[in-house]
């Protein structure tokens, strides 16, 4: 089972800090979370569950230099690889910081809207929520992107396999995973639900050569508990078997994810 003990997500997250700009699916994944959220120039944002920025950089070019936007993130390793990607461009009006999202030291009204990246599937989903809602002012906004369940194929192909060899793996998109998971979760801390965006978000093929790499690290106790030489076969099928996928022009290039907006009430 993933866990969303904080101690466990920040180590993860640390350990995947030096690669995870690399995946240029991120990149695009998280600017078009800003584009569909229409943030506006002045606009005070958070951007919760930064990474490396990507959604945090995005936001700085929508609200311009009369806004701000503070991008948080319980990985130093990761608030530490967006501010050596920040530094010296563009206007200062980005503050990144290591700070539970659930938990921040902000005035209760003060920002107009709140953005998240894929990162939300990671936190303790109603806290989040409920503490992002304090924060945004009457009428501000919040704008989350997840996978769908079962998404991203290469995921979903992982989990088969491991099952094969005794592993039983929970899906961590499940908890988002769907329209009415993503309305329900909204609806039950008083955001009202503008609207859910289905689209997919596509991979290049240097994002599958790490594929491997980064659920190994994300069911890392799992694995933990092969024998090593079931640990090595494990890698071995995974590997081929997402290479004919590739090669027969499968579908995991390709995954399934939502946006969903919420506005609090004015």
């Amino acid at each position: 089972m993933v866990s969303v003990d904080q101690t466990e997500i920040a180590a993860a997250f640390n350990d995947r800090a030096r690669t995870y700009a690399r995946g240029d699916w991120h990149r695009r994944y998280a600017e078009r979370l800003v584009e569909l959220t229409g943030l506006r120039p002045g606009w005070r944002v958070v951007d919760a569950g930064t990474g490396t920025g990507f959604a945090a950089f995005a936001a700085r070019r929508a609200v311009g230099r009369t806004g701000r936007v503070v991008g948080v993130d319980i990985s130093s390793e990761m608030v530490a690889r967006a501010r050596a990607a920040i530094s010296g461009a563009g206007p200062a009006n980005v503050l990144l910081a290591r700070a539970d999202a659930t938990q921040l030291p902000l005035p209760s009204g003060s920002v107009d809207a709140v953005i998240c990246s894929a990162a939300l599937l990671y936190m303790p989903v109603d806290a989040a929520l409920a503490e992002w809602r304090r924060i945004l002012r009457p009428g501000g906004l919040v704008g989350i992107s997840t996978m769908q369940r079962d998404n991203p194929p290469s995921a979903a192909l992982f989990r088969r396999l491991a099952a094969s060899y005794g592993l039983r793996l929970d899906d961590p998109s499940a908890r988002l995973g769907s329209a009415e998971e993503c309305r329900r979760v909204l609806s039950a801390q008083n955001f009202k639900v503008r609207s859910i965006v289905p689209e997919t978000v596509a991979f290049h093929p240097a994002d599958l050569k790490q594929a491997w790499s980064v659920h190994a690290r994300m069911y890392a106790a799992e694995l933990d508990t092969l024998p090593q030489v079931d640990r090595a076969r494990l890698e071995t099928a995974y590997v081929r078997a997402l290479g004919r996928t590739t090669d027969s022009g499968g579908s995991v290039d390709k995954a399934a994810v939502l946006y969903a907006f919420g506005t609090t009430k004015p």
